[in-house]
């Protein structure tokens, strides 16, 4: 072996020489050839040595030392918690009955595919346990369901005068049943409803994949032959119970934290710090520096809907450079989110305003309909040779004051490099057929030319007037950050930029950090003079041009950015036990998917009414009859739903604390049978007469009993499900 090593060196020391001497074959001064067997020598050293590290690493990695002496016997660890029996007997009866049924509708359907029901291979049981699933999924499934405090908590509310019993079970409850009797028909009700639905769930599994229920580890991700049955089977509340950092009632906390349920704001907002490099200064000649930088677009999930959030300008930084693209704590800022990106690579730590649309008719922003000029670097073609390089981002700076359309305002100004936004916007209204694709292919090349010399086209919003207010002069702390002096250092175009203040956080006081450019103006020697021009003026001075006025700095107004018009009711533990999911909604509307709509039951609702347009809540009154509900108001001093209406008189409607036995505070829900998902609400203490609201906003109890089912009586409903065929 030894041998075998020395040939291979000694291969390996004459390959190495050969290589040198080829490589050194033209080099005739002999300093120089020291010099290269030097480095030479080196370099091959360096990885040989390299080339030993690694086989030396490769051998030790792979040892271990002996064996060491038994160490010392540790403390006795402290007791386990206390053992305790899964489910009680009714949970336990309900998962021996469901899995019983379902491999009674399995054989059924072995019976109708020809197949031998006695056959263990078709057999969806484990052959040492007939009350387990061989398919872990299910089986863990149907006892997460059946263990869970939703089962427990409908056996304690489920109303007996809406099951649907016969004559046996009706004597057997008697005339006056007592609590147990009334358990345990709400457990056999309860157990053929989810036997009813894990039936459907296995139809749906057998017709994608017919051995599903016979592999042991497949689960919601099996290779299906068919459609995926649990795009269906997720639709089902049931299939939720037990699993509680997935359940609907987290919904219900995280939408009472975040205000906005009764109508969305006009506008959403986004704070950021996450930019890109508009435009770099560093050639332009002026004694202080600055960088300008654009926020970055981001679409994001709002209330279950892509939306998309714009800048409203850019923002600059000024003076030392090596500051410009600095985070001080190295975290890049995108909405509720804070991503560690490091100290530098993606614009400064101040933080902007990026904006969504909100309104129902999207028309609170727009694009602009053009850009003004407000100062520009010319960068002059070179007197040697004419050539006129541009540097990206660098040369030919530009700043623009975008301007939007009649009755809508931008907030800040944008920089450009050499090319002017303008001509890559394009009219493109009337024209169709050929004109319409060359002008579109126009607008493409347009866009590819601007994109080589600028990072990202400028695609901000401007605001509708209507949601903005001029922040007054007085409370302007204006700064001026940056000026390009004309006539200094060869500076043709004169200009400033300012900012309200100078804070990391873009907020309302300081027009969310955006900036205006101002007191443009250049000489144009080419410019045609006045023959009847005041000669008390120097020519020079005629040829002065000004550029357009600098724009003013604005805020959003707080009433198209607030979002508590409505304050969602807290769910009552009852209910949120059950499964309640968004705003008193069960987890599903629809009949087929709701074991709500099943039992009859609508613990919690929301009403809208179609006249005022105003929403309530209406809860269960929690006494045996199904159709009796309590309308609550929400209280500005408790900031609870501690008030209920309350028939006063003949017509008038008060708001008094809610006591859910009064049946003056008792509504009834009369389904309107020419209006789909329209209802009434009749009251109790008043029969025929329905609770109306008008829309007066001037008048704070809008409130009133009304004889006639008019528009101002109608509200939808929002309940546990869409069809009222159990409200009778």
């Amino acid at each position: 072996m030894i041998t075998y090593y020395i040939i291979l060196l000694l291969f390996i020391a004459m390959v190495t020489i050969f290589v040198g001497l080829h490589l050194s074959k033209d080099i005739e001064n002999s300093t120089l050839l020291v010099l290269f067997w030097i480095i030479y020598s080196l370099i091959t050293a360096t990885f040989f040595n390299v080339f030993l590290l690694g086989y030396f690493w490769s051998v030790v990695r792979k040892k271990t030392g002996p064996t060491g002496i038994r160490g010392s016997k540790g403390n006795i660890g402290e007791n386990g918690r206390s053992g305790k029996c899964v489910g009680n007997s009714n949970q336990n009866i309900a998962v021996f009955q469901i899995i019983e049924y379902l491999d009674k509708i399995h054989k059924l359907n072995l019976i109708k595919l020809d197949l031998d029901t006695k056959n263990s291979n078709y057999s969806i049981l484990k052959k040492d346990n007939n009350l387990q699933l061989i398919n872990n999924y299910m089986d863990k499934k149907i006892r997460l369901m059946v263990f869970s405090n939703q089962f427990e908590s409908l056996l304690e509310v489920l109303p007996i005068e809406n099951m649907n019993l016969d004559n046996n079970e009706l004597n057997e409850l008697g005339d006056t049943p007592n609590q147990n009797n009334k358990k345990q028909l709400s457990l056999n009700y309860l157990i053929s409803y989810l036997q009813q639905i894990v039936s459907e769930w296995y139809h749906l599994i057998y017709k994608s994949k017919s051995d599903w229920f016979y592999n042991q580890y497949d689960d919601m991700k099996a290779d299906w032959t068919g459609d995926d049955p649990f795009i269906e089977i997720r639709k089902y509340d049931v299939f939720y119970w037990g699993t509680q950092r997935a359940f609907k009632p987290l919904k219900v906390e995280v939408c009472q934290d975040i205000p906005g349920n009764y109508r969305d704001p006009k506008i959403h907002t986004l704070l950021t710090n996450d930019y890109e490099l508009a435009y770099d200064d560093a050639k332009s000649g002026t004694s202080k520096r600055m960088n300008i930088w654009r926020p970055k677009k981001v679409t994001n999930v709002f209330n279950d809907k892509e939306v998309t959030f714009y800048p409203i300008g850019d923002v600059i930084t000024s003076g030392d450079p090596s500051t410009f693209n600095l985070k001080n704590t190295g975290k890049t800022i995108i909405g509720d989110s804070e991503i560690q990106t490091g100290k530098s690579g993606n614009g400064p730590s101040k933080t902007t305003l990026l904006v969504a649309e909100g309104s129902e008719n999207g028309d609170i922003l727009a694009d602009p309909i053009k850009y003004e000029e407000m100062w520009k670097h010319e960068k002059k073609v070179s007197v040697l040779d004419g050539s006129y390089e541009i540097d990206k981002l660098r040369d030919e700076g530009r700043i623009w004051k975008p301007v939007g359309p009649e009755g809508y305002t931008c907030l800040g100004d944008i920089a450009s490099n050499k090319y002017n936004p303008n001509n890559i916007k394009q009219d493109l209204s009337g024209l169709s057929g050929t004109e319409l694709e060359e002008a579109k292919m126009k607008m493409d090349d347009t866009k590819e030319e601007y994109l080589k010399y600028n990072n990202s086209l400028p695609e901000l919003k401007c605001i509708k007037n209507d949601c903005l207010e001029e922040i007054p002069i007085e409370n302007l702390d204006k700064r001026r950050v940056w000026y390009s002096k004309q006539g200094e250092n060869n500076i043709k175009y004169n200009g400033e930029v300012y900012t309200i203040g100078n804070s990391i956080n873009g907020k309302a006081e300081n027009s969310y950090n955006t900036f205006r450019a101002d007191n443009y103006f250049y000489f144009d020697h080419k410019k045609a003079l006045d023959a009847d021009r005041d000669r008390s003026i120097s020519d020079y001075e005629h040829s002065r041009v000004v550029g357009p006025d600098g724009g003013k700095f604005y805020r959003i107004k707080d009433e198209c950015l607030k979002q508590q018009e409505f304050v969602p009711k807290k769910i009552d533990q009852d209910n949120a036990d059950i499964g309640i999911g968004w705003y008193g909604l069960p987890s599903n509307k629809e009949s087929k998917y709701s074991i709500f709509h099943w039992m009859g039951l609508i613990p919690e609702g929301m009403i809208t009414n179609s006249y005022a347009k105003k929403k309530l809540y209406v809860i269960h009154y929690g006494g045996p009859k199904l159709n009796v509900y309590n309308v609550l108001v929400y209280d500005n001093t408790t900031g609870k739903y501690s008030h209920a209406l309350e028939s006063s008189d003949l017509k008038k409607i008060k708001v008094r604390k809610l006591q859910k036995n009064n049946n003056k505070q008792q509504f009834k829900i009369i389904k309107n049978n020419q209006l789909k998902d329209i209802i009434h609400l009749e009251n109790i203490f008043s029969p025929r007469k329905y609770l109306s609201i008008g829309n007066d906003n001037t008048v704070e109890n809008n409130y009133s009993l009304s004889r006639t089912r008019d528009v101002t009586t109608r509200f939808k409903f929002e309940g546990a499900f869409n069809s009222l065929d159990t409200l009778k």
